[in-house]
């Protein structure tokens, strides 16, 4: 999956849960945390691919879930001890609908690896050679923006399209959390200068 497609996932998931428990939009920091997490998985193993050369694909450690079940109960355990528990809730929500969409985005070509989410047991085969973190992913992104402005528009490419959008209503409506408080502190900042 995209970047954009896990972060898109996990925000409308949070919200979600945020509205129907506690009958409110996600707050700024829980926000930024739903983001962070639901990217943190490719943020850990593409590098570790891609530039390092560590394991043998994206999918490795930090797609895991030898370790993504165990990092997620100590840090809701931690956070639940410091009174913030729906920063828990946040990061859990992110962390753990990045591993369900990158097998569900498989089983649309009609494969499922389980090497996405059962590193160490089961390892993918080395894909060859890989040119760095930051070339792989402006190569990839690239692709996608050429296919995109060329008006090669896949039907993926638009449900992907479409989501984004919903996620952006969503936003909005939600208070368009973090750019709002982002505005809020930066307007009290000149207005204290005054």
């Amino acid at each position: 999956m995209w970047p954009w497609e896990h972060v898109v996932i996990g925000y409308l998931a949070y919200s979600a849960a945020t509205h129907l428990w506690r009958r409110a939009p996600p707050r700024a920091d829980e926000t930024a945390l739903v983001a962070f997490a639901s990217l943190l998985p490719d943020l850990i193993d593409k590098p570790l691919a891609w530039s390092l050369q560590v394991v043998s694909s994206g999918y490795g450690p930090a797609h895991s879930i030898f370790v993504v079940l165990p990092a997620i109960a100590a840090l809701s355990a931690y956070w639940r001890t410091t009174g913030r528990p729906w920063r828990a809730v946040s990061f859990a929500t992110g962390y753990l609908l990045h591993v369900p969409g990158d097998v569900i985005l498989q089983a649309t070509d009609g494969t499922v690896d389980p090497a996405v989410f059962l590193w160490p047991v089961v390892a993918f085969e080395p894909s060859g050679e890989s040119s760095g973190f930051l070339t792989e992913s402006t190569d990839r992104i690239s692709e996608f923006l050429t296919g995109l402005f060329a008006g090669d528009v896949s039907t993926y490419m638009a449900i992907q399209l479409g989501l984004l959008a919903v996620a952006v209503l969503v936003w909005l409506y939600d208070g368009a959390p973090v750019l709002r408080e982002s505005f809020d502190w930066t307007t009290r900042r000149l207005w204290n200068r005054q």
